[in-house]
């Protein structure tokens, strides 16, 4: 399925025990991008751990809304990639 068409999926905190989380679908290759904006207590030990395990599994990852305010922008338009060097010379 592409990544544009995927769903997605409010997970548990890590803290709270609950399963399937964030790093179970990481390991299992069900994750093609985590968008983690940490709320609440116990936050900085769930980031970390979730950064790791992006990194771990070759996943991008973002943490700001506004990040994915703009993924969401893009959504239906065509996107051009150029090189870094196009938009200065």
């Amino acid at each position: 399925m592409p990544i544009a068409t995927r769903p997605l999926l409010p997970l548990p905190k890590l803290a709270s025990g609950q399963r399937p989380n964030v790093i179970d679908l990481m390991k299992n290759k069900d994750m093609a991008m985590v968008i983690n904006t940490p709320s609440g207590k116990n936050t900085r030990e769930d980031e970390v751990k979730i950064r790791t395990a992006t990194m771990q599994n070759r996943i991008p990852i973002m943490t700001t809304d506004a990040a994915l305010k703009a993924i969401k922008s893009l959504q239906g338009s065509e996107v051009q990639v150029r090189a870094l060097q196009e938009y200065h010379s």
